[in-house]
């Protein structure tokens, strides 16, 4: 029970009672829409990718996430090379963005891993508890640069074997 005074000590005699409920704040989600999970692409090409985000109380970023993988497994660092961070606090996006493929960024025979994070507007201090946002991750998805250079012609691309 929670009494309320003002600040000269009066109080309601016969208060109302009032309900209060509490309601779980849930992880935002993300799905990513496009690519496919394993996919390839010819290299110098755009890779359209798409994605969508939605959390009970609001997104406030999301960013896309590359890494890329050699034949060998090892892994560079990640990458940001897209980010939205003015959402307004939406409730659920669907963005898209083209990322080209280019040989600074994948050689043939190596794997480039996309995934995209949503972050929630959730940011609390009270009471000495701190509530930072949250964020939820996609998983990854494999792009393979299948495609060698020089290997197109009027016919398109073929595999790299």
């Amino acid at each position: 029970t929670v009494h309320l005074f003002t600040q000269a000590g009066y109080t309601d005699p016969e208060p109302r009672p009032n309900r209060i409920e509490v309601i779980a704040d849930r992880q935002p989600t993300i799905q990513l829409l496009k690519p496919a999970a394993d996919n390839t692409a010819a290299a110098d090409q755009s890779l359209t990718i798409a994605l969508r985000a939605a959390d009970d109380y609001g997104l406030v970023a999301v960013r896309l996430e590359t890494k890329v993988v050699d034949e060998n497994g090892t892994e560079q660092a990640v990458a940001t090379p897209q980010r939205w961070d003015r959402l307004s606090n939406l409730s659920e996006t669907t963005l898209s963005h083209s990322l080209l493929l280019s040989a600074s960024l994948v050689k043939p025979g190596q794997s480039l891993f996309i995934r995209a994070v949503a972050t929630a507007g959730r940011a609390v201090q009270v009471f000495g508890a701190t509530l930072s946002p949250q964020e939820t991750a996609s998983a990854w998805h494999r792009v393979v640069s299948g495609f060698a250079a020089g290997r197109c012609g009027q016919r398109g691309c073929s595999k790299r074997r």
